[in-house]
C-alpha cells in the first residue's frame, strides 16, 4: 500500500497523477516530510536550501524514530482530507 499526505501546494493536474497509483489525502500545516518503509526505515525531510532549493534530509532505521515517524503520519493521515473531497 502506498499512501501520500500532500499539501495545497501542488498543482491539480500532478494531484490527479499521483492519485492514480496511491491513496491520496491533502494536509495543511504539516512539519517536514519524507518516507516510511515498511515501518521500519524512514527518511526524514528537514528542509530546504533557500538558494538552490537543495534537500537536507536523513536517512534512519533506528526504531524508536521509525516508530514516531510512523505514529506522526498515521495522526496526520486521520485528519487529512480524503482524495475525493480535495477542492479542485
Amino acid at each position: 500500500n502506498v499512501r501520500i499526505l500532500m499539501s495545497g501546494e501542488v498543482p491539480e493536474r500532478s494531484i490527479s497523477k499521483i492519485a492514480s497509483l496511491a491513496e491520496l489525502r491533502m494536509k495543511e500545516n504539516m512539519f517536514g516530510g519524507g518516507v516510511i518503509a515498511d515501518a521500519t526505515e524512514v527518511i526524514l525531510l528537514l528542509g530546504r536550501s533557500s538558494e538552490n532549493r537543495e534537500a537536507l534530509a536523513i536517512w534512519s532505521d533506528h526504531a524508536g524514530l521509525s516508530s514516531f515517524a510512523k505514529n506522526y503520519f498515521e495522526f496526520l493521515w486521520t485528519e487529512a482530507l480524503p482524495n475525493e473531497k480535495i477542492p479542485s
